[in-house]
């Protein structure tokens, strides 16, 4: 499944920036803010529980991908790995 194109094309049609993460340090910089410190912490999860989340994360852009035409209700079911 396209599951990080759907993420993204979900997130723009909220009015939103998937890709902010990476340039909020520089943009904190560019706006004053004195002392800007970033931990990423990112755990990789091949089974159990920690597969939720991305299940998760479909679940709740769902509505804006079906609305959009980008995919099913059933294909935003379906396993994707």
């Amino acid at each position: 499944m396209r599951y990080v194109a759907l993420y993204q094309t979900a997130v723009h049609l909220r009015g939103a920036d998937p890709d902010l993460g990476p340039r909020l340090p520089g943009i904190l910089d560019d706006a004053g803010v004195q002392s800007v410190h970033l931990d990423v912490i990112l755990p990789a999860f091949r089974e159990g529980e920690g597969k939720r989340m991305a299940w998760a994360t479909m679940e709740g852009i769902q509505g804006v991908v079906v609305a959009a035409g980008l995919a099913s209700t059933a294909d935003c079911r379906r396993p994707f790995r």
